[in-house]
């Protein structure tokens, strides 16, 4: 299985996943610290299945239909509004048909603490980005009222 995380950040959900058998990791972020983070901690958990890319652009380095998860855990509203829907599209292009993408990020809900309200792609803006590259959510995840998840499915 090949994992993309995106925003990986220090990389909690990257060296979870990489734990997992016969799994390929790619992290990405744009913080060269973090990612040298993440190499430090693979190596002393023995995982060598992660590969990391720094960079803060689209498109990624990754071949077409190549990918069979994508991982976007907070991060979605820290891209620019202009680059959101080449984002989608990047995603879509890496996964493989009926590849998956788990997306977790903040409501734009004045209610809920987290960035900026004008920073944040509520649930239905989000299906409408992804759902415009051929990702449409095929489970809703429960965090209460804090984050909103969403798994799409590429079609």
């Amino acid at each position: 299985m090949s994992v993309v995380d995106i925003g990986a950040g220090s990389g909690l959900f990257t060296l979870e996943v990489a734990k997992m058998p016969e799994t390929r990791v790619v992290a990405i972020d744009a913080n060269s610290g973090m990612l040298d983070y993440i190499a430090s901690k693979a190596d002393e958990l023995g995982l060598g299945n992660i590969e990391c890319l720094n960079t803060d652009s689209v498109p990624y380095s990754l071949q077409a239909s190549s990918v069979d998860a994508v991982i976007m855990v907070h991060v979605f509203h820290e891209f620019d509004p202009e680059v959101r829907d080449a984002v989608a599209s990047e995603v879509s292009r890496i996964l493989v048909l009926s590849g998956r993408l788990l997306l977790i990020d903040f409501p734009a809900d004045p209610e809920v603490s987290g960035p900026p309200l004008g920073l944040r792609v509520d649930r239905s803006e989000a299906d409408r980005i992804f759902g415009q590259s051929g990702l449409v959510p095929i489970m809703q995840l429960n965090f209460g009222s804090e984050f909103y998840g969403v798994v799409y499915q590429r079609q």
